[in-house]
C-alpha cells in the first residue's frame, strides 16, 4: 500500500536498515569491543515501479512524503482458517530520492530509491519503520 492504496504497479521492493552502531574498544586492547552505541537509524530502500500514470513521480517532483505498508501473507495457522501468517512492514514517512524513467523488461518503469524519515509528530508512529509478525507463537522469551 502506498498512502493507503494498493499499488499493483510495483514489481519488487527492497529495504535496508542501518543502525549505525559505533564500536567502543576496551581500554588496553586492540581488538576487543566493550560496548556498542546505536547511532541514528537509516532506513532506505528501492522499488521497481511500472508506469501507469504520474501520481508517484509527482510525489518525487513535489517532495511529497508518503506512507508505505508492505504485507506478506501466508497460509492459515488456526483450525478455523481465519488467522493467517503475516509480516507487515510499515514505513510511515518515505520520500523518493530519484525517479528515473527507463525501459524495464520492455515496459516503461523506474527503479525508485527512497528513504524513510523519522517524524516524532506522525500519528502513525514515531519510528522510521515498524515490523509486525503475526504467527501462532503467543510470545517469545
Amino acid at each position: 500500500l502506498i498512502d493507503g492504496t494498493v499499488n499493483t504497479d510495483i514489481a519488487n521492493i527492497s529495504i535496508n536498515i542501518n543502525n549505525n552502531l559505533v564500536a567502543h574498544q576496551m581500554v588496553g586492547t586492540a581488538s576487543l569491543i566493550g560496548n556498542l552505541t546505536a547511532g541514528m537509524r537509516e532506513v532506505t530502500g528501492e522499488m521497481l515501479i511500472y508506469f501507469n500514470g504520474e501520481t508517484e513521480r509527482n510525489k518525487f517532483l513535489n517532495k511529497t512524503v508518503s506512507t508505505m505498508r508492505i504485507r506478506s501473507t501466508g497460509g492459515t495457522f488456526t483450525s478455523s482458517g481465519t488467522a493467517k501468517y503475516e509480516l507487515n512492514v510499515n514505513l510511515p514517512n518515505i520520500e523518493y530520492t530519484a525517479f528515473p524513467w527507463e525501459n524495464q523488461d520492455g515496459v516503461l518503469g523506474a527503479t525508485v530509491p527512497f528513504k524513510a524519515l523519522y517524524h516524532a509528530g506522525n500519528s502513525v508512529g514515531t519510528n522510521s519503520i515498524s515490523i509486525e509478525l503475526i504467527n501462532s507463537i503467543a510470545n517469545f522469551n
